[in-house]
């Protein structure tokens, strides 16, 4: 054989065993690299950023099945009907109070997860209007505000926080969430919602601050309807008098009321808020009188009311131990020739603090619809 042959197949051979080196080499490498990729992936999948990730996909779209895999709703909205059940002691009142508002507060979620975004009408942005509009506590983008705002804690090994934050249009404000996750066996799951008490107690700050500034809407409204019909028909005087019948038994009240039209448009129908005061000042007696007549401008209004009291009952007898009487009328109610209409109306929510023992709030506040179904 030629010696030169033979020199170039080993040379052959010896590189032929260089490439199989590298190519193992390349392989063992690629073999360690995915071990230790599938290896931290493992443990990517073990972490409770990993859970958060898992949980958004089951918020959007909603899928209330797979959503309960990582959330005890039972636990959490137990944790958020207690402290209901405490600032809200007048809400589902009774005996399994917070057991009725928990499932309430589940049902209302769950509806929420199930409604479909193209049925949801959008809230109009102007503050009377949404003053006006029913509160509704969970906006119609409450999901999507959730998902958009989630950020996941972990604490150690086996504890995490996953926080959101909901703004709400018709409270004014956002609302922080903070939820408590556990891992187990089974994985991350969150079991409880680690800020109830303070999400409660800055919702029921916040509607008492929406219930005055829809009281202060219809004051502020009544405030110029009371100047303007002042100024139209402003009361002169206001007088009552009472005493008994010759018969004995029958109270027999009268009350006056002197006004001018010093406006342009004739007034045809009058509805008088009178305050009948006894001689501390006291109120005895209130009553709406009203009466139908033409007044043009600059005419007088001169109208009296006569009352008939049984002698014996607790208003006479109110009224004959209080004298001399006076009487304090403002205008409740006056209809005008052309069509218009000025009337006072009733201020929801009143300022009265509620009579019902632990109840420290208005009294108008023991009304309130919390959680809409």
């Amino acid at each position: 054989m030629n010696i030169t042959a033979l020199a170039n197949l080993r040379e052959k051979a010896a590189a032929h065993k260089i490439i199989a080196a590298l190519i193992l080499a390349v392989l063992l490498c690629g073999v360690a690299y995915g071990c230790y990729f599938g290896w931290q992936q493992y443990l990517y999948r073990q972490t409770a950023v990993y859970a958060g990730e898992k949980i958004k996909a089951t918020l959007a779209p909603p899928d209330p099945a797979k959503l309960a895999r990582f959330v005890d709703f039972r636990r959490t909205s137990a944790d958020l009907a207690r402290e209901v059940a405490r600032a809200f002691p007048f809400y589902k009142a009774g005996a399994d109070q917070e057991r009725n508002i928990g499932h309430l507060l589940q049902t209302v979620f769950l509806n929420r997860l199930s409604a479909k975004n193209d049925k949801t009408p959008a809230w109009p942005m102007e503050e009377e209007e949404l003053l006006k509009k029913d509160l509704e506590l969970l906006p119609p983008d409450f999901i999507e505000q959730i998902v958009k705002t989630m950020h996941i804690r972990q604490e150690g090994e086996n504890v995490a926080y996953l926080s959101a934050k909901v703004e709400n249009p018709m409270l004014g404000q956002a609302f922080p969430l903070i939820f408590y996750m556990e891992r187990s066996s089974s994985g991350w799951r969150i079991v409880r919602l680690a800020n109830a008490a303070e999400l409660v107690a800055a919702l029921r700050e916040a509607m008492l601050k929406r219930h005055a500034r829809y009281r202060a809407l219809f004051a502020d409204k009544n405030a110029a309807t009371r100047k303007t019909m002042d100024q139209l028909l402003p009361v002169q005087s206001c007088s009552v008098d009472a005493g008994l019948m010759s018969d004995g038994k029958t109270l027999l009240m009268v009350v006056r009321a002197i006004a001018r039209n010093k406006g342009d448009v004739q007034i045809n129908n009058f509805n008088l808020d009178a305050a009948i005061t006894g001689r501390n000042g006291s109120t005895v007696m209130r009553r709406f009188l009203n009466a139908a007549k033409p007044v043009a401008p600059g005419e007088d209004f001169d109208h009296r009311w006569n009352f008939e009291l049984e002698a014996n009952s607790p208003e006479a007898r109110r009224i004959l131990a209080n004298g001399p009487l006076r009487c304090q009328a403002t205008w409740q109610t006056l209809s005008l020739n052309n069509g218009r209409v000025l009337h006072i109306v009733e201020e929801p929510y009143p300022d009265a603090s509620c009579r019902l023992d632990g109840h420290n709030h208005p009294e108008g506040f023991c009304l309130t619809p919390l959680f809409r179904n």
